[in-house]
């Protein structure tokens, strides 16, 4: 992922909450019409999305300014929201005490699960706020502090939702069949059709969309899965042994073990006991090859032997099958429409956002100067690249003018 890319993985930005006016606004790393933005929070967020990127993607992290750039979007953002909330409140929106309440159950939901890994068993109301809280004084955030974040969200998304998105041009059945025809374009890999689809991130959409309609349009399975997960840098000892466990567990299942109950006991994907009891959709073609050919060679009900994978060793047993159907215009156009209404949505948003921009006083303190000239250094690197790579497709023309000569 280059530098300029980013950005994407912003998008769902927390609403920062205001600064106090109390401390002197040399705390402030930015200040927007006079109401600052606390250094403090600003490390909140932007230290949150830089361990969430460092623990996705390390490679990414490891490129030159990435830290920085990280740093300048999340401000931005904040600045941003700083920005839709203060003409929010201008305009007399406010939040109901029931729906901050419903957004804090949502966020103990959604960082909270709703299961012991360990034992399987769902977690008691009262254990999980406490687990909430402990998750929130981790980041430095108080109850009452998340409850005022909450606020000026849904503060903020309510302006949206009723002012902003009225912007928005309704979406007609033409819109979602041309997307629909660029989407075929590029699974049938026509050239010409795909050489026209502009701009670059509108191009980016369509060939996402079209490998999910291939994924849908392919047969699936659904398994229930048992992980033996191989250790980072694991010795051909380990992988014995971990082999010799799988095949003991197997051994145990063909004498009655309860296949759900070896799940919970045995398997290492704890995220996916916590989310789906281990059940998961193979999709043909998409796993890897040796779990894949024997997911789709089972019958329904047959559970498989180890098998093994880069990552370990796998236990599947088969639980429905689907075989592989088209994809036509009228089974999509809903989700079609749908996602281009959330892009225009998205452009007007950001339309109007820097409208507000153009007429606010904007004061930012924090110098992103070295991230200038990082970014003109890889622009001049990958220019330079270009010039190498176009004389390289000289080379055998040239070679082919002087032959013929």
């Amino acid at each position: 992922m280059k530098i300029n890319k980013i950005t994407a993985l912003l998008a769902l930005a927390v609403f920062t909450c205001g600064g106090a006016f109390a401390l002197e606004l040399e705390s402030a790393v930015a200040v927007v019409n006079g109401t600052p933005i606390l250094q403090s929070d600003f490390e909140k967020v932007a230290n949150a999305y830089i361990a969430q990127l460092q623990a996705a993607q390390p490679r990414l992290m490891e490129q030159p300014g990435i830290k920085l750039k990280v740093e300048q979007e999340v401000l931005d953002q904040m600045i941003n929201d700083e920005l839709l909330y203060q003409v929010a409140v201008k305009e007399g929106v406010k939040a109901k005490d029931s729906e901050i309440d419903e957004a804090l159950e949502n966020a103990k939901k959604t960082l909270v699960p709703e299961r012991d890994a360990k034992t399987g068993k769902d977690i008691t109301d009262k254990e999980r706020t406490k687990q909430f809280e402990a998750i929130l004084k981790k980041e430095g955030l108080t109850l009452k502090q998340f409850r005022e974040r909450l606020r000026k969200q849904i503060i903020s998304r309510k302006y949206i939702e009723t002012v902003v998105v009225n912007r928005v041009k309704p979406v007609e059945e033409a819109d979602a069949r041309a997307l629909f025809d660029e989407v075929q374009a590029v699974i049938n890999k026509d050239a010409k059709k795909i050489a026209k689809i502009e701009p670059a991130q509108h191009k980016q959409d369509v060939e996402a969309i079209a490998l999910r309609l291939e994924q849908l349009s392919a047969p699936k399975v659904k398994v229930g899965h048992i992980l033996f997960a191989f250790p980072p840098n694991a010795t051909d000892a380990q992988k014995k042994e971990i082999e010799a466990k799988a095949k003991e567990v197997k051994k145990q299942l063909d004498g009655g073990l309860a296949f759900s109950e070896a799940v919970v006991k045995f398997s290492d994907d704890k995220a996916g006991v916590q989310q789906t009891g281990g059940d998961m959709i193979l999709v043909k073609g998409i796993a890897p090859k040796t779990l894949d050919e024997k997911a789709f060679s089972l019958d329904v009900g047959q559970t498989s032997a180890p098998i093994k994978t880069d990552i370990g060793f796998h236990i599947i047993k088969i639980k429905e099958k689907a075989a592989g159907t088209d994809v036509t215009f009228e089974l999509v156009a809903r989700e079609l429409g749908q996602f281009i209404a959330q892009r225009r949505i998205q452009t007007s948003i950001t339309d109007y956002v820097a409208e507000l921009r153009s007429k606010a006083d904007i004061k930012i303190n924090k110098d992103f100067s070295e991230l200038e000239k990082i970014i003109a250094e890889q622009q001049a690197l990958a220019q330079k690249e270009d010039k190498k790579a176009d004389v390289k497709k000289e080379e055998p023309k040239k070679a082919e003018e002087k032959k013929a000569s």
